[in-house]
């Protein structure tokens, strides 16, 4: 699981950020940019 963090991560934080922007909830989407850029830190630092 730890190895594909960096993937769940980015699927994840992409998904609340479309349904937080299709429905109008901020709260949604800032948690989405938030997961986003955990998982592009958890790529960035396992290469």
């Amino acid at each position: 699981m730890k190895e594909r963090a960096g993937q769940i991560g980015l699927v994840l934080g992409s998904v609340f950020i479309i349904m937080g922007l299709a429905y109008g909830n901020s709260a949604t989407w800032m948690l989405g940019f938030i997961l986003l850029g955990l998982g592009v830190f958890k790529m960035k630092k396992k290469s």
